[in-house]
């Protein structure tokens, strides 16, 4: 059965709803900055990052439903989890109109998640490690996408600490308990 989780709560939850058709599984579009040069065979293509992309689902209703209960379901802007992709998550927002009347008068209506151009991991979990000082002090944290991160790493003690992602050291510091 198709659903959807927006920030937690899942589509089934709400009395009637039924997601008839998930979103396809897509890229984002990368945007760029063409240049032709008179004299120049082709062109210079920059990439300038990606773009938010829309995706579009399709809803219904069944039996005993309140609309207003999938109005509020759909009232909503953070994080959506697609059963298609039940290990990932958009951050995203609803900006275009949803056609409620229709979805009424035919039980079918198309809902559109305005999303960043990440998907993040939903099974993520934050590492802690404590070392004492005789043990071997490294610590190896795997990112299992296939585009740069950005981790957020706090670093707490007293010590040297040699810093390296990638293989390559990024700093060393000196840190002293301040008491």
């Amino acid at each position: 059965m198709n659903y959807c989780t927006l920030n937690g709560k899942k589509s089934t939850s709400v009395k009637g709803l039924i997601i008839q058709e998930l979103p396809p599984i897509s890229k984002p579009l990368i945007r760029t900055q063409i240049e032709e040069i008179d004299g120049r065979d082709g062109d210079i293509i920059t990439k300038l990052g990606y773009s938010a992309y829309d995706k579009e689902m399709e809803i219904g209703l069944r039996g005993d439903f309140d609309i207003n209960d999938a109005i509020a379901f759909f009232d909503s802007e953070g994080t959506v989890v697609f059963s298609n992709e039940p290990d990932k998550y958009y951050r995203y927002q609803i900006i275009d109109q949803i056609d409620f009347e229709r979805l009424l008068r035919y039980r079918t209506a198309d809902v559109t998640f305005h999303v960043q151009p990440f998907k993040f991991s939903a099974v993520e979990q934050a590492y802690e490690k404590t070392f004492e000082a005789s043990d071997a002090k490294t610590m190896t944290v795997m990112n299992y996408g296939n585009i740069y991160s950005k981790p957020s790493i706090t670093i707490t003690g007293t010590g040297t600490v040699n810093l390296s992602l990638n293989g390559a050291q990024v700093f060393v510091i000196e840190l002293r308990d301040i008491g």
